[in-house]
């Protein structure tokens, strides 16, 4: 692969070592992979809210690797990157395209 080269957007079957815990003031994030799939499970630090999705696909490049959960006209992507394998960036984009959301958080210390 050329580096930046993009990569076509396919399901996340791989173990990927950005799995774990994360956390900011405002979410808590846990990513991990179960029967080949990718999961994502957020919890609101502000309200309690939760949210479970299954089944990311993978786009970006190898050195800023993005995968999307989508639920019911939402996107919701987590970017890693391997240069900086302790932050992903959590954003939400509503069914017009419109980022609401925009949050870098970090692994909890101790997660796998």
């Amino acid at each position: 692969m050329v580096v930046g080269e993009l990569l076509t957007p396919t399901p996340v079957s791989a173990q990927s070592p950005m799995t774990g815990d994360y956390m900011n003031d405002d979410w808590v994030v846990n990513l991990w992979q179960a029967e080949g799939t990718l999961h994502y499970q957020a919890m609101s630090r502000r309200n309690g809210g939760e949210m479970y999705l299954s089944g990311a696909t993978q786009s970006g490049t190898q050195d800023r690797q993005i995968y999307t959960w989508r639920n019911g006209g939402h996107q919701y992507q987590v970017t890693w990157r391997p240069s900086d394998p302790d932050y992903i960036r959590l954003q939400v984009i509503d069914p017009n395209g419109r980022e609401i959301l925009n949050n870098l958080l970090s692994r909890i210390p101790f997660s796998p």
